[in-house]
């Protein structure tokens, strides 16, 4: 074949041209795997580096660990995260930074990715860089805990709600809560000893001569079931005796308000005594009561309850008995149990969380308790000392949670 002929020749073209256009695409393909493999693995470790930090600051929130600890454990999450999500990246150890002043947990992930047909172009691996940081939210928490202490808790069953509450009180009271958890509590029987306050919340029914003026009843009127302040009509009563005619005795412990002060309220639960009979609608009244916002001008500064809408706040009570709710003294106000069931109802309708702990309770005090909380997962029921202390620990943990994520 002559030279002009072969430089005419056009039947090899169309050949080379495919190859040369097959060659160009397989390539674009193939870059395109190793970008979407890329975002897919961006994904993962951001993924992780989120769980990670989110696990660290619940870690800082809970005050009980040291800065090497929790850097620790935010890289153990990291990791377990990263392995189950995408086995192929190379990742060291992340960049922990922790600022336990502001709250925050920070890390950086350098991690590299092997490529596959990008390799053919002489790029092996990529480098992807991501960061994550969590910040304890820190909402507030105003708690009332209304503490049983009738005849059926003498013994050791006293013992282990002493036990219970303290443990409940370190949980949710550390170093980085400041100021920002406040914890009341009442303890309640016949009646309810309300010490200091008693003028205060029993207005003209209070004599200072009296031997029971510290105890207080259930109110009638138009604040029977309610948060409204002691007024006139709406004071608080001191019957001498049950509708039953059980006679008046009144808890040695008294109401403690609202208080960041752990050694304190851990003080006052050493002196608790168990006697006499169960007033629970008399505890949940008053475990409002140390958290309503309403009755703000009967207690001192620093236990003034926050406002039902304050921003990022929470209000909580845990209510226990380990019996039935047996004693009512206003009649025509109805019994213990439908007293109770009528506090809780309305302390719902304004947004308080109610946790509900039975100890060892039979099916009435059992049953008042489940239709008072929240919900059937805020239910507890403690069949021993290790079942109470463990629930106490859970609703504190729960709370502390919330204070997170709120």
């Amino acid at each position: 074949m002559s030279v002009q002929k072969f430089t005419r020749d056009k039947s090899g073209n169309i050949a080379v041209i495919f190859a040369l256009v097959a060659a160009a695409l397989m390539s674009v393909m193939g870059l395109s795997i190793d970008l979407q493999r890329s975002v897919s693995a961006e994904q993962s470790i951001q993924s992780a580096l989120d769980a990670s930090t989110l696990a660290g600051v619940r870690a800082l929130g809970d005050g009980k660990h040291t800065e090497a600890e929790i850097k620790a454990y935010v890289t153990k999450i990291f990791e377990t995260n990263l392995t189950s999500a995408n086995a192929n990246l190379d990742c060291p150890a992340p960049a922990i930074s922790i600022d336990a002043k502001a709250g925050t947990v920070k890390a950086d992930a350098s991690c590299t990715l092997p490529t596959t047909i990008a390799g053919l172009f002489a790029i092996e691996k990529v480098t992807i860089g991501q960061s994550s940081i969590s910040a304890l939210n820190m909402s507030r928490l105003d708690l009332a805990m209304m503490l049983d202490v009738s005849g059926s808790m003498k013994g050791q069953k006293l013992k282990d709600l002493q036990e219970a509450s303290k443990s409940a009180i370190d949980i949710l009271i550390t170093p980085q809560s400041d100021d920002r958890v406040r914890i009341a509590f009442n303890t309640y029987s016949t009646a309810v000893n309300v010490g200091s306050y008693a003028k205060e919340v029993k207005g003209s029914a209070y004599n200072k001569t009296s031997p029971t003026r510290l105890c207080a009843t259930e109110r009638d009127g138009s604040a029977k079931f309610d948060d409204d302040a002691p007024a006139y009509g709406k004071y608080v009563n001191e019957n001498p005796q049950s509708s039953d005619h059980k006679p008046l005795w009144c808890p040695a412990s008294s109401i403690e308000p609202l208080t960041t002060k752990k050694q304190t309220l851990k003080d006052q639960i050493d002196t608790f005594v168990a006697d006499g009979w169960t007033a629970g609608h008399l505890g949940i009244a008053w475990a409002w009561y140390l958290i309503a916002p309403e009755w703000d001008a009967i207690w001192p500064k620093d236990s003034k309850p926050l406002a039902y809408n304050e921003p990022k706040t929470l209000k909580a009570v845990i209510l226990m008995t380990d019996g039935e709710f047996n004693t009512a003294y206003e009649k025509g106000q109805g019994s213990s149990v439908t007293q109770s069931e009528k506090l809780c109802k309305n302390m719902k309708k304004n947004g308080i969380i109610i946790y509900s702990v039975a100890f060892q309770a039979p099916k009435s005090g059992k049953k008042v308790l489940q239709n008072c909380a929240t919900s059937s997962d805020y239910f507890f029921d403690a069949k021993n000392g290790t079942d109470l202390k463990n629930a106490y620990a859970e609703i504190a943990s729960r709370l502390s949670d919330l204070r997170l994520t709120q």
